[in-house]
C-alpha cells in the first residue's frame, strides 16, 4: 500500500513531465589471422524508456540484446582421429539485459547537445554455445556443442550524447557496459557502442 501511494504521488507530480523513448543499434567486425581467415562480429540492439521526474533527472527502464560471434577457420587442419579433421570452430555468446535505474542530464535540457549518464540494476542472461566443423572423408559436417545459460544480478552504466534535431526527435550515441555479479573490475570487458534515434514527448 505504501509503494502504491508513493507511485501515485510521483504520477501526480509528473503528469507534465517529459518522456523519452530511444532505440539504438551497433555493429562491429574484426578480421584476423595470418590470411584474414577468421572474423569476430558483434551486433547490439538496445531500447530505453526515460521518465523525467525532475528537469534533469529521470527514471529509466532499458533492454539490450548483444550477439557476439567468433568464427575461426584453420589453415592447417587439426588432426582428430584418422581421416577426420577439425577445420573450423564458431563461438556464439548472446547477452540479454533488463535494467532499471536513473538517468541524469549533465547539461541543461534546453541545449542542442545533451550529455547524460545512466546507471542502475540489471538482470542479465548470457547464453553461450560452440559449434565445430569437421572434415570426415572429404565431407563437411557441423556439430553443435551444449548450450549453456547463466543469469546474473548486474549493474549497468552508460554515457549518452544526444543532439536535438527538432522538438520531438534527437539522434543519440552511447557507450554502455554491464557488470555481472557486481564485479566492477570487469566493466571494460562488456563495453558496447551504439547509435540511434530518440523520440520525446
Amino acid at each position: 500500500m505504501r509503494l502504491l501511494c508513493i507511485f501515485l504521488f510521483l504520477m501526480s507530480m509528473s503528469l507534465q513531465a517529459a518522456v523519452e523513448l530511444s532505440a539504438e543499434f551497433g555493429y562491429e567486425k574484426d578480421v584476423y589471422g595470418d590470411n584474414d581467415q577468421n572474423k569476430s562480429v558483434t551486433r547490439s540492439y538496445s531500447g530505453s524508456f526515460a521518465w523525467y521526474l525532475f528537469t534533469q533527472t529521470a527514471i529509466e527502464i532499458n533492454y539490450s540484446h548483444d550477439e557476439d560471434i567468433d568464427t575461426q577457420h584453420f589453415d592447417t587442419p587439426v588432426e582428430y582421429i584418422e581421416n577426420v579433421d577439425i577445420t573450423g570452430m564458431q563461438s556464439r555468446i548472446e547477452t540479454q539485459s533488463w535494467g532499471f535505474g536513473l538517468r541524469q542530464v549533465i547539461w541543461p535540457r534546453a541545449t542542442s547537445f545533451r550529455p547524460m549518464i545512466s546507471f542502475g540494476y540489471a538482470k542479465q542472461k548470457i547464453i553461450s554455445q560452440n559449434s565445430y566443423t569437421f572434415d570426415v572423408f572429404g565431407e563437411k559436417i557441423i556439430r553443435d556443442g551444449k548450450e549453456e545459460q547463466t543469469i546474473y544480478n548486474s549493474a549497468f552504466l552508460a554515457f549518452i550524447l544526444q543532439y536535438q534535431l527538432s522538438k520531438y526527435f534527437a539522434i543519440s550515441g552511447s557507450a554502455r557496459t554491464s557488470v555481472p555479479d557486481m564485479h566492477f573490475s570487469q566493466w571494460e570487458r562488456s563495453m558496447k557502442y551504439t547509435a540511434g534515434l530518440t523520440l520525446k514527448f
